[in-house]
């Protein structure tokens, strides 16, 4: 039965003979054992109908789909499939016109070849250990100790032991095994028997690479825009990660990617940002696990495929592309002496890409369209942040084109603004919750990214200090600037005060912000107009604001008293924004700035509150109860009320202390019959003028 449902192979009776297959299989072992010889009946068979008919395409694929099922049960005679299984990945999964369920057939043997010598090294460690182990409690036995005779000759066995596990090609044996009809089966060998137990089999080195080589091709050949493609595609690189670790140096040729990239035509077969994209994908995936020993062998399809990204601008081969890149950096630093002149030169070639792609939208002799010109702007930026995450002063020379660009990046904002502004608003639209102007997204995206490259590199030298606060007042002034860019402009400053940035230039100058410029981007941040801030962005902004203010006037241990006065005086004061702040603990931090500043006497309190401070910065909200504050802050509470000693006093109602036997009464003084004004004075009148005055 096992013989004739591995012979029918017909697609009509495909699913019933997959079904009867996988009900036997695992009956197998127990009903065919292998009794004397070493290797089972089954899979004597299974051998021989696979290379009688092996040229048929139906009858390979059907045993080895069976084989892939059942792999367990396959896994000790490996050694008589493996061969085969290799020699045919190519064949099943390579050609263009071959059907998706042969090509994961064969990415599949390719995976199980792989994932049967990952088995057999984690046994041969686990028989290695214990080995060791054995030895060691041998070698302090008290036998040994005492210096036994027979150890010397038991050495030796232990070393021949130790030979026969030598990982050679093996093949098979001729073994006389019987039919169950008594008809002899003829001896199917593999070339290079060597007698090696099969549990022991290992590929040689010819197979290692064709199994890499063929993981390599296939992801190459895969176009993944269909799920199942996209599925084979990445079943493919992570058998190809696997693969690498399980032969760690094994050879991995490139040959082929010369004509993927000599080919980089638009075609009907495959898109060239496609093939690209895949091409880098694959060189990631071996670099990540033969990082120098590719790239010195790979060095040229390397430098080749680079203006070919540049030119694409895709993001997807970007991202590869850095990937690629970082780990060349990382393995070859441009500093190190050990660095080859080959590697050098690939340095300085993705830097002469990267200058001649700024170069082309800040100059203005070259006119692109916008669109156009933000792709490469993007694709470089994403280059640059990439690199400069490895080596930070990889920025520098490119440092004037990023000043230029950010430029070139604030006129388009402030142009897409004017068109906002020009376009107008509806007349019923309120003001109060009108949005902000539109900016394009790629725009925002490569402004952020410019920002965050040179806010540390461009405080190494006055004159791009000087350009950078240029740009940075015109881009806090203008209304049509996106939140997010605020807030990132916010971050830098922040950084810049609170770090200290002390950066040595190449000069070797020291430079940081001066109290002035820190008052000046301060006052700058003050006026920034919120309105139209997104709730969190309003709450981002002013958590990161205030407490960034609190620190400037409050921190004794990093700003001395004459510059914490000054940002008290010239920011805080001007624009009362942690006076009036929404969180209750901020306001609280800076209400105590306020009573720490302002004396403790009720004539010093009032004369701040009425003559000394303007309250104009916080005329929208009730600014009375900050001053209502001020005052009880200084009220005593612990002592009672009295009156001063000036003031004037009564005859007391009753008399404290003893009766005098005589009391004497205070001589009464008469009231005035006249008023000021000459008139009679009467209690009629008095009345009658008090309650006039009080109308």
């Amino acid at each position: 039965v096992f013989i004739a449902l591995l012979r029918t192979c017909q697609p009509e009776n495909k699913l019933l003979v997959k079904q009867a297959l996988d009900i036997l299989m695992p009956a197998l072992p127990r009903r065919l054992p292998p009794g004397d010889t070493r290797m089972p009946i089954w899979i004597r068979y299974t051998k021989k109908i696979l290379v009688e008919e092996g040229h048929s395409i139906p009858n390979m694929i059907h045993i080895f789909q069976l084989i892939v099922r059942h792999a367990e049960l396959f896994y000790s005679c490996r050694a008589h499939f493996v061969p085969q299984m290799v020699n045919s990945l190519s064949r099943l999964g390579l050609p263009y016109n071959t059907t998706a369920e042969n090509r994961r057939l064969a990415i599949e043997l390719a995976g199980l070849v792989v994932a049967w010598e990952r088995q057999r090294q984690s046994e041969m460690k686990v028989v290695q250990e214990s080995e060791s182990q054995n030895q060691i409690v041998d070698m302090l036995s008290p036998t040994v100790i005492g210096g036994d005779p027979k150890r010397s000759s038991d050495v030796p066995m232990f070393a021949d032991d130790l030979s026969k596990r030598v990982k050679v090609e093996p093949g098979l044996q001729p073994l006389p095994v019987m039919s169950p009809g008594g008809a002899s089966i003829p001896n199917i060998e593999t070339p290079g028997s060597s007698g090696q137990p099969d549990e022991e089999y290992k590929p040689n080195a010819a197979m290692e690479e064709m199994i890499i080589t063929f993981l390599i091709r296939v992801s190459l050949v895969i176009e993944p825009k269909e799920k199942e493609s996209s599925s084979m595609y990445k079943q493919a690189l992570d058998l190809l990660t696997q693969a690498l670790e399980v032969w760690p140096n094994a050879n991995v040729k490139f040959n082929y990617l010369e004509k993927l990239l000599g080919n980089l035509t638009p075609s009907q077969s495959k898109d060239p940002a496609t093939a690209l994209a895949q091409g880098l994908d694959v060189m990631n995936k071996v670099l990540e696990k033969q990082p120098r020993l590719f790239i010195r062998n790979n060095i040229n399809h390397i430098s080749q495929i680079l203006e070919p990204c540049f030119n694409n601008k895709m993001l997807d081969a970007g991202k590869s592309l850095c990937s690629l890149l970082k780990m060349v950096f990382s393995a070859f630093p441009l500093e190190a002496a050990t660095t080859p002149q080959d590697i050098k030169m690939l340095y300085q070639r993705v830097q002469d890409l990267i200058q001649k792609h700024l170069a082309a939208v800040t100059t203005p002799q070259i006119t692109l369209e916008a669109s156009n010109a933000n792709s490469i702007i993007s694709f470089a930026l994403f280059v640059l942040n990439a690199l400069a995450e490895v080596q930070k002063n990889f920025i520098d020379p490119f440092i004037v084109l990023l000043l230029r660009v950010l430029q070139r990046l604030a006129r388009d904002m402030g142009s897409s603004a004017g068109n906002h502004a020009r376009q107008g608003q509806r007349p019923e639209m309120d003001s109060a919750v009108s949005s902000r102007p539109t900016v394009d997204s790629t725009v925002i995206c490569n402004m952020k990214t410019v920002l965050k490259l040179i806010s540390e590199r461009v405080m190494g030298s006055s004159e791009y200090r000087r350009n950078m606060g240029q740009i940075l007042q015109t881009l806090l002034s203008e209304r049509g600037t996106d939140s997010s860019v605020l807030l990132c402009i916010l971050d830098m400053i922040k950084a810049w005060i609170e770090d200290d940035y002390r950066l040595v230039s190449s000069a070797g100058s020291v430079s940081s912000l001066n109290p002035k410029d820190i008052v000046t981007y301060l006052q700058k941040l003050s006026v920034v107009d919120r309105k139209s801030f997104s709730s969190s962005a309003q709450e981002e902004w002013d958590a990161k604001y205030l407490q960034l203010l609190y620190s400037l006037c409050g921190d004794s241990t990093k700003y001395p008293l004459a510059s914490r006065q000054e940002y008290f005086h010239k920011v805080e004061r001007q624009y009362m924004l942690g006076f009036r702040a929404k969180d209750p603990e901020m306001r609280k931090r800076f209400f105590r700035l306020y009573h720490d500043y302002v004396g403790k006497t009720l004539f010093a309190r009032l004369q701040f509150i009425i003559q000394t401070q303007d309250w104009e910065a916080v005329s929208d909200v009730f600014w009375l109860k900050q001053g209502l504050d001020l005052i009880l802050a200084i009220l005593v509470e612990n002592e009672p009320i009295s009156l001063a000693s000036n003031s004037a006093r009564l005859t007391p109602l009753t008399i404290v202390g003893p009766v005098p036997d005589r009391i004497i009464m205070p001589q009464q003084v008469p009231d005035a019959h006249e008023s000021l004004d000459g008139t009679s004075l009467s209690f009629d009148s008095l009345t009658t003028r008090h309650s006039q005055f009080l109308n």
